[in-house]
């Protein structure tokens, strides 16, 4: 997944690296850990059946969230993709999505307004009837070579989006996680955690 990251923020800085590298990538990871039970990478880790799971996949509507969401369908789990911008994506999620032929749920949520976290977790669980894997993946982070000088108000929003939401959705969702018995939390965050800001 870190991989993937790092080739979709350089794709999306405009280092010319096209979507079906990225795509093609991630697919083949995916297979390979629901085929194998084994990362490519470290060969270590034990692979969960997705074969009825249920996925809430946060800033689902395009780039890594899409992807992810896609490939969770494609391997046997009902997802639920959770957007807020990007309306004009949405048609092209939906059929992407319904092509996968699992049951699915595209919800709009703005998860800086933390009182209608709950309410999200609560959608998902009340249309699937359980909840197995939550994947956080939203951010706001501000490259200046992408979205100029890095001033107060991105920080704001950053701090509203990948660390406060990712926070709430957490601890509404965790009981739910729980309650599957081997529930599944991924946290996708910046490449500039590694690299710094530049």
């Amino acid at each position: 997944l870190m991989l993937f990251r790092n080739l979709a923020i350089k794709k999306d800085a405009g280092y010319g690296i096209p979507d079906h590298d990225t795509s093609e990538l991630f697919f083949s990871s995916i297979h390979h850990l629901h085929s194998s039970g084994t990362t490519p990478y470290t060969g270590k880790i034990q692979a969960m059946n997705l074969e009825g799971k249920v996925a809430l996949v946060l800033g689902g509507i395009k780039g890594i969230g899409r992807l992810v969401g896609l490939a969770l369908a494609q391997a046997g789990a009902c997802v639920a993709l959770n957007y807020y911008d990007w309306e004009e994506e949405l048609d092209t999620l939906k059929r992407d999505v319904a092509a996968t032929g699992r049951d699915h749920l595209i919800l709009k949520t703005d998860l800086r307004e933390v009182a209608d976290i709950p309410l999200l977790v609560q959608a998902v669980v009340g249309r699937f009837g359980r909840l197995d894997i939550l994947v956080n993946n939203i951010e706001r982070g501000g490259w200046p070579v992408v979205h100029g000088p890095y001033v107060g108000e991105q920080w704001d929003l950053e701090m509203e989006t990948t660390l406060r939401a990712k926070r709430w959705v957490f601890q509404a969702a965790l009981p739910h996680l729980k309650a599957a018995g081997d529930g599944a939390v991924i946290n996708l965050s910046s490449i500039a955690a590694i690299v710094g800001r530049r």
